[in-house]
């Protein structure tokens, strides 16, 4: 008998511990499942429109630096005799074939565009109305206070810019242009504008370039993205400031490439991939890169995820503690109140 009530005591207190127990800590984990999620997704949330706010940025800095070459060439184009160094006006100089006193106009523009900050201007280039270029100066390397290289003359007069801008086409836009070029291995970003006389004649034109790796240093730093990349309109790589070493960037993916196409309102809504660079995890949002209304390739800014991976891990480490800790109060108050219970039973059992 003894044995009996000592038996059914036993099975009461894990009855009344048990699901109560079970009940709890379900309770818990779920509400905390429910707090992480609701707190990681409102990081993500705020990640990815900073994320969107930066590609933004990154987009109107291009139409800036656009706008600034073209005021830049159209300072140039328009120069005029300077009586104190003796310097011909750019266009008597094309037009007259005067190369020594063309080199000698463009060179204070030059030395000055390539110390401002907010013109980016690494090369700048001259050709006459036959399409070869006849003044070619350049600032190698990041030190633009050191002196620049002057190339030799070659010909362009086959390119779609230089055809345009010798026959003086103009279209919606205008009359200057904005292109991806390639001159030897470099890519640039380049304006490209005509030069006229007094009689509106054509007389040559001029390119304003910045090579492609300096100016996606300049939209990374302007925008404050931890890094931006440039691929082509059918997703491979052109350059990026993480590096263009093969495998430190990949090309987009097929699937990455069909959203993005896809995509009918890139300005409201971006795509976005997370990206593995040198062992840390970043986010990439992409755009078109849109230069004098036309699309020229794509655009990805990306940040860093170290805030949001780290913020994530910081709040699921304390829940994991509190529904341990409130899992053994609610274990000890039970055996504590099952104990209460049950008492009785063994008295009797006595």
């Amino acid at each position: 008998m003894q044995w009996a009530l000592r038996e059914l005591r036993s099975q009461l207190r894990y009855q009344i511990i048990g699901p109560f127990l079970l009940l709890t800590i379900i309770v818990a984990v779920a509400g905390s499942l429910a707090v992480f999620s609701q707190v990681t997704g409102s990081l993500q949330d705020r990640f990815d429109n900073q994320l969107a706010s930066v590609t933004r940025t990154a987009n109107d800095e291009l139409v800036n630096q656009e706008q600034t070459n073209l005021q830049f060439l159209r300072e140039v184009a328009f120069a005029q005799r300077n009586d104190s160094t003796g310097a011909p006006g750019v266009a008597d100089a094309l037009a007259s074939h005067n190369i020594e006193g063309l080199k000698q106009a463009l060179d204070p523009f030059f030395r000055v565009a390539a110390n401002r900050n907010n013109i980016g201007l690494d090369r700048l280039i001259a050709f006459d109305t036959s399409g070869k270029t006849v003044s070619d100066f350049e600032v190698i390397g990041s030190d633009a206070s050191a002196d620049y290289t002057v190339h030799a003359s070659f010909d362009i007069s086959e390119t779609w810019f230089t055809k345009r801008v010798l026959s003086g086409i103009a279209d919606t836009r205008g009359d200057k242009y904005a292109e991806i070029i390639q001159f030897g291995d470099t890519l640039y970003f380049a304006t490209i504008a005509p030069v006229r006389n007094e009689k509106k004649q054509v007389v040559g034109g001029l390119i304003a370039a910045t090579r492609i790796s300096d100016l996606l240093v300049l939209l990374r730093d302007r925008a404050q993205a931890a890094g931006m990349t440039l691929y082509s309109g059918s997703g491979e790589l052109i350059s990026s400031t993480f590096g263009n070493s093969e495998g430190i960037v990949e090309a987009m993916d097929q699937a990455l490439l069909d959203a993005f196409q896809s995509n009918s309102d890139p300005s409201t809504r971006s795509i976005f991939s997370t990206e593995t660079i040198s062992s840390r995890s970043y986010q990439f949002a992409y755009t078109p890169l849109i230069i004098r209304g036309g699309s020229l390739g794509i655009l990805a800014p990306a940040l860093s995820r170290d805030y949001v991976m780290a913020t994530g891990n910081n709040t699921l480490l304390p829940l994991i503690f509190l529904v341990a800790i409130l899992t053994l109060i609610i274990f000890i108050a039970g055996v504590f109140i099952a104990n209460r219970i049950t008492a009785p039973l063994g008295e009797l059992a006595l």
